[in-house]
């Protein structure tokens, strides 16, 4: 079987999962126009993303492709006419991240996740390598800030749930995980269901195979408490001096530069 590796690194940045979530959040565009403040003295040409009526929050995307969310009460007279005419009709956008059979994830033709990934092509591998954020320590239930939370109550990354409300499996994206000292932690199917926390393997595991036609694997191996500097280092990487100190090389602490 053949295999294409790619590798994505975290560290205790946040970049990484924000920039995945807004790629699970985009959407197609409606339609092109020009928006006016209330005062009449503003314009700038967008496209409406969404609009929600009971929060009053506008989403429109700029030529340059950024996205400007702001309330619809800083817009002019006529501008809320236009969105109260859309929010009254129902939006092809809103019905497109969820199907019966799959998912949606960033834009273009609904995905069948329910499909077996065509193992006649070489897999796609994507090395998921860090640290604590790469880990990952959402919770999936109990809370306003779980998962469970966020999609079955606030209704969001609908493509997470099927239409029973139960966990999306796809078929065509393997989570494998491994961890020092621990072993093979996780080897299924990409799937909240077996997991006892999240991390960014699903901010970017349904962009990538909604995108993919070949099959997926997402390798994760991380550990919390380590340190970018030199325990994840390329093999047979020498200590090196910088500002008066000795830098540890691979496999090596401040203590230890040499490792063992």
């Amino acid at each position: 079987m053949k295999s294409n590796y790619t590798l994505v690194g975290a560290g205790r940045q946040h970049w990484l999962v924000t920039t995945m979530a807004l790629a699970l959040l985009s959407l197609t565009s409606l339609q092109a126009r020009t928006w006016k403040s209330a005062d009449g003295s503003k314009s700038f040409e967008g496209e409406l993303k969404s609009y929600d009526a009971a929060t009053s929050m506008v989403e429109v995307a700029l030529p340059n492709g950024k996205v400007k969310k702001f309330k619809q009460d800083v817009l002019s007279k006529e501008d809320n006419d236009f969105l109260k005419e859309q929010g009254a009709k129902p939006s092809e956008t809103a019905a497109a991240p969820t199907t019966a059979a799959g998912v949606l994830a960033t834009g273009g033709k609904p995905v069948d996740i329910s499909k077996p990934a065509d193992m006649s092509k070489p897999v796609q591998v994507f090395i998921l390598l860090g640290q604590s954020n790469m880990v990952g320590l959402g919770k999936i239930t109990g809370g306003d800030h779980s998962l469970d939370n966020a999609v079955k109550t606030k209704k969001l990354y609908p493509y997470l749930v099927n239409e029973s409300g139960e966990w999306t499996e796809r078929q065509d994206a393997r989570f494998v995980r491994m961890m020092q000292t621990k072993g093979l932690l996780n080897n299924q199917w990409l799937s909240v269901k077996g997991c006892s926390t999240i991390g960014p393997e699903f901010g970017i595991g349904y962009p990538l195979s909604d995108a993919i036609e070949a099959p997926v694997m997402l390798l994760k191996s991380c550990i919390g408490n380590r340190s970018l500097g030199w325990d994840l280092l390329p093999p047979g990487s020498e200590p090196y001096e910088s500002g008066g100190k000795t830098i540890p090389g691979y496999r090596g602490t401040p203590d230890n530069p040499k490792g063992n």
